[in-house]
Order: structure tokens, then C-alpha cells, then sequence
């Protein structure tokens, strides 16, 4: 899979993230070597299928193509799922252009060439294969940038594009959320504790009201007292 080439361009790559045209067409999801006996096995099939279709032709090379769609599609897809460590902008082994990526590629190509991925079992089998390697290889890396013992656990998924929801990751994506959550329920409470204070504190400044009997009785003596006057 072109593994001596790509790592001579990883190893012009190591001092940060350089594109290269030659490597971005390196170690591809449609790599003749990893596709060949699958293309055989179609064409086998087509030929078994269709006896009247020429080899040669169009059609059956068209046919072929089509039986072939569903694991240049899983490769494409397994290549996007993990993620280029070279420093660049965050990017898949699929769309990035250095020689790292393109390093990268040749070893997943490597990994899936074990695997009969013409099957959906056999395709599922080759993906926990190849990320379980991937996850090691950047837990061993991040081991050794950061100087830690060799026996240190790490779990490598900061080379997924999308972290799995499993394990200690689901408690780092909640803390957030739950911390928010938190933070509004604290709120509402306090501000239930507002209004309700501030309710008690208006009903103590509001004058008691006059009842009616005392209303005529304070009427009488004011008539009286205008009576006296005049």
C-alpha cells in the first residue's frame, strides 16, 4: 500500500502539516491493490449473472462498479471516522493532503487488506480492527509526547472525528450540561425567593383598610364637626 514512499513523506511532514499533491492520491479508498480480488470476485459474479455481457464492455464494467460500490463506500467512510494528527485544522485521514494522511491511509488499507470486507460482517469486523489499532497507536503517541510511563492507560479516541458516547465520555460530554442545569434550577429558585419577599415586604407597607362600620362612624362625627362650624 505504498507505506515506504508515504513514510519518507511523513517524514518530510514531521515539522507540521504540509500538503503534498502526490500524497493526497496516495493509499485511496479505492485502491487497486485492496480492491483486486474483489473486482474479481464481482466480475466472477457478473459474468455468472449476465453470460451475454462482454467483459469488455461498458455494461459489465458498469456492473462490476456497482458490486463494488458498497466497499469503496465503507472505506471512504472508515477513512472519514478517523482523524489526521499532523496539526492540521482537524481532519480526516480522508480529506486531509499530507504525507501523514496519506501514512495513515496505507496502514488502515493495511489492516482491512486482513479482512474479507466483500461481506457486511466481514466489513464490520475489519472497522473494530482498525480503530482498536488506531486508538492504540494515538494513546502510545500521546504517551510519548507528554513523557508518561508506557504502562499508562489511555484510550486514544482524540484520533475519532466523533468521540464515542461510552464510558468515562459520556461523563465528559454531561458534566457540562449538567452543570447548566444546575445553574438554572439555582436561579429559578432564587428567583421564586424574590418575589416571594418582595410580596411580603409590599403587604406590610400597605395601610390596613377601613371596614364599613368605621367608614359611617368617621362620616358622622365629620358632619358633625361641619355643623358645628357653620
Amino acid at each position: 500500500f505504498g507505506l515506504a514512499a508515504a513514510a519518507n513523506a511523513q517524514a518530510e511532514h514531521v515539522s507540521g502539516h504540509q500538503v503534498s499533491g502526490s500524497a493526497a492520491a496516495e493509499n485511496r479508498e479505492n485502491d487497486s491493490r485492496l480492491m483486486a480480488p474483489y473486482k474479481d470476485r464481482a466480475s466472477a459474479a457478473i459474468t455468472a449473472e449476465q453470460p451475454n455481457l462482454a467483459p469488455d464492455s461498458p455494461e459489465f464494467r458498469q456492473a462490476v462498479q456497482k458490486k463494488l460500490a458498497p466497499i469503496v463506500e465503507f472505506n471512504s467512510q472508515l477513512l472519514k471516522d478517523l482523524r489526521c494528527l499532523c496539526g492540521c485544522p482537524r481532519e480526516s485521514l480522508y480529506h486531509c493532503k499530507c504525507g501523514n494522511a496519506a501514512y495513515k491511509r496505507g496502514q488502515a488499507l493495511a489492516i482491512l487488506s486482513k479482512h474479507d470486507i466483500g461481506t457486511a460482517s466481514g466489513r464490520e469486523k475489519a472497522r473494530v480492527d482498525v480503530v482498536a489499532e488506531f486508538k492504540g497507536m494515538a494513546a502510545k503517541r500521546e504517551r510519548k509526547e507528554k513523557g508518561k510511563p508506557e504502562d499508562t492507560l489511555g484510550s486514544g479516541t482524540h484520533v475519532l472525528m466523533v468521540v464515542p458516547n461510552e464510558g468515562f465520555n459520556i461523563l465528559a460530554w454531561a458534566v457540562p450540561y449538567l452543570v447548566l442545569g444546575g445553574a438554572l434550577v439555582l436561579l429559578v429558585g432564587m428567583s421564586r425567593r424574590w418575589v416571594r419577599s418582595g410580596k411580603e415586604q409590599l403587604a406590610m407597607n400597605v395601610p390596613a383598610v377601613i371596614d364599613d362600620e368605621d367608614d359611617d362612624e368617621y362620616s358622622d362625627l365629620l358632619d358633625d364637626e361641619l355643623r358645628e362650624t357653620d
